[in-house]
């Protein structure tokens, strides 16, 4: 047998680089029917080439399509195919050992686009499944907010005010409070015809709910001096409203569910409008951007010492002032039974 391997090649070196150019003798047969006729085997580069004794080339056999007709006798036997009449007898061991780690090597190369199948199988299933639990339920609820018309909001408004009072107590009332309240919503607020609810408990600071009814706190009353801090926490949640639809952020926190089932039944179920009432007390809203805020507090010249403090703005003008002494302490007290 003859042994030339390729010598001097850089980088990874695989099992068909380290038996280039092995040659050995061996027995061809074109065909069940022909004459054996003894010839020289090499391996090149992606073939098994068969030559005869002047060195003719006789026929080139691909690698990937080499099989064993006999696994563990002598002389090996190979074919280019499981159907092809060609055979080769080989009894060098060398060559034998060498092409069959070359079929080893070359099946387990076959084997990876089946696991690279797989891994993007998987990969897609991944896709699939978090634009189903990520993107999904936002578009849906984005989308759904956009066919509330204003009379379903409004008894939403309403639904979610019953809710809620059954954890925090009914909303604080007093003539003169409720009328000191309205100055107020007409002064920070004078485009909207917004309704302020103010709450006895549970609530830390304000909530939006779907027909723009903005829910207040009763410590922004009773914990301050003046009513501006009131004013400047009804303005932040004026404009978390604008940056989030109330409607789609109840069907955001109620889950895909309930604004699947709105898609298809145009309700939103009691218990998802109980749920979300509680996380409306629980959990605050994102911030309104700062920007935004700090613009519109100035504009109103409503940035006293506590909203400078509380919202972190630096005031641009005098504060005006919101209310007199007799409609501040109506609202103060408009929790005092």
């Amino acid at each position: 047998m003859f042994f030339k391997q390729a010598k001097g090649q850089i980088g990874r070196v695989t099992v068909l680089d380290a038996y280039q150019r092995l040659e050995s003798e061996a027995v061809w047969r074109e065909t069940s029917d022909a004459q054996r006729r003894d010839v020289v085997v090499s391996i090149g580069d992606a073939t098994l080439t068969i030559t005869d004794l002047h060195d003719v080339a006789l026929t080139h056999w691909s690698l990937a399509a080499l099989e064993r007709r006999n696994p563990g006798e002598r002389p090996a036997i190979f074919a280019p195919s499981g159907d092809a009449p060609e055979t080769l007898e080989i009894a060098d061991d060398t060559m034998v050992a060498a092409l069959t780690k070359i079929m080893k090597s070359i099946r387990r190369r076959g084997k990876r686009p089946g696991s690279i199948r797989i891994l993007t199988f998987l990969l897609v299933i991944a896709a699939i499944t978090a634009f189903a639990t990520l993107w999904l339920p936002g578009a849906m609820a984005r989308y759904a907010a956009t066919l509330v018309p204003d009379s379903y909001r409004q008894a939403l408004g309403e639904s979610l005010v019953d809710h809620i009072t059954t954890l925090t107590g009914a909303p604080c009332s007093s003539d003169a409070g409720s009328i000191a309240l309205s100055r107020v919503s007409q002064i920070v607020l004078p485009d909207q015809q917004t309704q302020f609810v103010v709450l006895s408990s549970a609530l830390e600071s304000t909530a939006s709910l779907p027909d723009g009814t903005i829910l207040l706190s009763h410590k922004l009353a009773e914990d301050y001096e003046s009513p501006h801090v009131l004013a400047a926490s009804a303005i932040a949640e004026s404009l978390r409203f604008a940056q989030e639809d109330p409607v789609e952020h109840l069907l955001r926190g109620t889950g895909a569910r309930a604004s699947f089932r709105f898609l298809t039944t145009g309700e939103i179920a009691s218990e998802d409008l109980r749920e979300y009432a509680r996380q409306l007390i629980a959990i605050p809203r994102a911030a309104a951007d700062p920007a935004t805020l700090d613009a519109r507090l100035n504009e109103l010249s409503i940035v006293n010492g506590d909203v400078a403090q509380a919202f972190n703005v630096q005031p641009k003008n005098e504060p005006r002032a919101l209310l007199d002494d007799g409609d501040w302490i109506a609202l103060q007290t408009i929790c005092t039974p």
